[in-house]
């Protein structure tokens, strides 16, 4: 299995110019009210697995798919156009692509991949997006 706090590692500052970086647990109680002092800021969470056939040959062996989260908050620039939040939200994205993209996280048998992203809320202080990432793995007693 992944360790996610690698992943929070690997995101913050100074390896990245995010203002926050933290994980699942820490994201509910910002959600309300995110810090717009800390703007841009990442919450990286678990989404789900997806297991390939089992294949027993010596030993038992199983391949594993995982999908871990980056929650993205960049605050909201208000124009008429909504193109402030939309540029500065593109120029996040991208740093924590280069910051992932190829890299193998502890625990993985691969390296991460991108697997897309979706707008989960537009509110007045923040645009909130997420990014999925898939990584590899290979289940062993």
């Amino acid at each position: 299995m992944i360790r996610l706090s690698t992943i929070v590692a690997r995101l913050a500052p100074p390896a990245t110019t995010l203002g926050l970086v933290q994980g699942a647990a820490e994201l509910r109680a910002v959600t309300q009210a995110p810090p717009a002092h800390l703007l841009p800021a990442a919450w990286v969470v678990p989404v789900g697995d997806v297991a390939g056939a089992a294949r027993v040959v010596n030993a038992p062996r199983q391949s594993l798919t995982a999908t871990f989260g980056v929650v993205l908050a960049v605050a909201d620039r208000s124009d008429p156009r909504g193109a402030a939040a939309a540029d500065a939200l593109t120029d996040v994205r991208r740093m924590v692509l280069s910051a992932l993209l190829g890299w193998m996280p502890e625990g993985a048998d691969g390296p991460c991949a991108f697997g897309g992203g979706e707008v989960l809320e537009l509110e007045t202080a923040a645009l909130w997006w997420i990014d999925r990432y898939t990584v590899p793995l290979h289940l062993r007693p």
